[in-house]
């Protein structure tokens, strides 16, 4: 329920856009603020840039969903991707307005997943061992499930571990993935696009060194 229609409700005496202070918190401007919109910015084709932002926003919603390449600059699973935004753009208004910060792990380490076997697959990695804290998830990607939301990679990773049999998951102790575990605390609540680093920022190299990765 946006601050708007609480307000309205007499649910609250704030209704202020939380993410970017606008004086009106509608859905529109949930998903379209300041940040939404480098987020969107950053996504879409430029020359679809316009028809995407002017579409009315049912049609903006069934064209997203059921047009799989349509607006995507790099055409991965659109659909599924942008059904995935929307979820987290909500949930991060939530965490906002509700003082919880609190997004379904497992469906977050499903798309860390898929991420990172496009971008091996991507720069000409061929083989790769994946260490995955996540039970759940490599149960998930086994059986071919999709998981509490339909907006899930899992197809997709199953896809690419079927293309190349030297794409490996491995399950390993949260306590003995210190270095992702490092790596996921300094991402910002607010950083909603996948970051490749080329290089371990220095903050975490101590980790790097005390697991032996160097």
């Amino acid at each position: 329920m946006t601050n708007e229609v609480r307000f309205r409700r007499q649910l609250t005496t704030d209704c202020r856009c939380s993410t970017c202070g606008a004086d009106m918190e509608s859905i529109d401007r949930i998903l379209f603020c300041p940040s939404a919109y480098s987020l969107w910015c950053s996504l879409i084709r430029a020359e679809f840039m316009h028809e995407f932002f002017q579409l009315p926003f049912k049609e903006w919603i069934f064209v997203n969903l059921t047009n799989s390449g349509r607006f995507s600059r790099d055409g991965a699973a659109w659909n599924l991707l942008f059904g995935y935004l929307l979820w987290l753009l909500w949930n991060r208004r939530n965490a906002r307005v509700f003082d919880v910060c609190n997004l379904n792990s497992d469906g977050a380490e499903l798309w860390g997943i898929y991420e990172s076997l496009r971008a091996a697959w991507s720069v000409g990695i061929r083989k790769l061992v994946e260490e995955v804290d996540s039970l759940n998830a490599i149960r998930a990607i086994q059986e071919g499930l999709d998981g509490q939301s339909a907006f899930t990679p899992v197809p997709y990773i199953v896809e690419l571990l079927n293309h190349d049999r030297s794409f490996k998951l491995e399950h390993i102790r949260r306590e003995g993935n210190r270095l992702a575990d490092s790596l996921a605390k300094l991402a910002s609540f607010d950083d909603l696009l996948c970051q490749h680093l080329l290089a371990a920022p220095a903050c975490i190299l101590p980790v790097v060194q005390s697991d032996g990765h160097v």
